[in-house]
């Protein structure tokens, strides 16, 4: 099966939530909100990598959208921030090892997805709505224990 994921609301925007929405035969979103864009910004900004804060937090952001909808088959991911797919892959695949996901069962590419896809409908749409599923949230805890490992390996790799 063959998925296409947008992304609404810049990571590095801290002033406005970010979604990360699919979008095939269903669609569905995971929506986190500025404060916790904040707490994961200052987590890295206090072990001196900023700049890793947007690369790593939204790959950790693909992991879950996978994990929480057990998606399968090919995802095509919009190109959200161009030069950096392949860092962005390394460390999808970084956090598959760590939580022995098995990558078979899913792959992934960057491509463009246009704004008349599906998947960009349905992130723009709870980007901008007001209300949104509690079940959609992802919190700054969640997304600092998928990034920590001992010695916080993976946040500075």
């Amino acid at each position: 099966m063959s998925y296409e994921v947008d992304q609404s609301g810049k990571l590095e925007n801290t002033s406005v939530p970010t979604v990360v929405a699919f979008s095939n035969g269903s669609r569905n979103y995971l929506y986190l909100k500025p404060v916790a864009k904040r707490k994961i910004q200052q987590h890295f900004t206090a072990i001196k990598k900023p700049k890793s804060y947007i690369y790593k937090t939204f790959a950790c952001l693909i992991y879950l959208l996978i994990k929480r909808y057990k998606l399968e088959g090919m995802l095509v991911i919009d190109i959200e921030y161009p030069g950096n797919m392949n860092l962005i892959k390394s460390h999808v695949y970084r956090i598959f090892k760590k939580y022995e996901f098995k990558e078979s069962k899913v792959d992934f590419r960057f491509g463009l997805v246009g704004k008349k896809s599906r998947a960009h409908e349905k992130a723009l749409t709870a980007f901008r709505s007001k209300k949104y599923s509690r079940a959609s949230i992802v919190t700054s805890s969640e997304v600092l224990k998928i990034l920590i490992i001992k010695n916080q390996a993976l946040l500075e790799t």
